[in-house]
């Protein structure tokens, strides 16, 4: 799920870019614009895209807390399992 909203984070914001007109460069290589240029609010999929990066961050932290939660309450050998491999 979290692979999922990282490509969607960089796909909208793409959008959102093209949309306002912006250039968008990945590793220096000039990315085309995938949406026309529109004047004013750029619509909906930039309001998501503005959301989503808390999303990302939520998500992130509670996996740790899991991992943390499954090291010291359960003890279950997940992190050292995780790291043997």
């Amino acid at each position: 799920m979290l692979y999922l909203f990282l490509i969607a984070l960089s796909l909208s914001g793409w959008y959102a870019a093209s949309r306002l007109g912006v250039p968008v460069s990945f590793f220096g290589i000039q990315l085309p614009a995938i949406a026309e240029r529109v004047q004013g609010a750029p619509g909906l999929v930039t309001d998501v895209h503005e959301n989503a990066d808390a999303i990302i961050l939520y998500l992130a932290g509670l996996h740790a807390a899991l991992a943390i939660w499954h090291q010291f309450v359960l003890r279950d050998g997940t992190l050292e399992r995780m790291s043997s491999r």
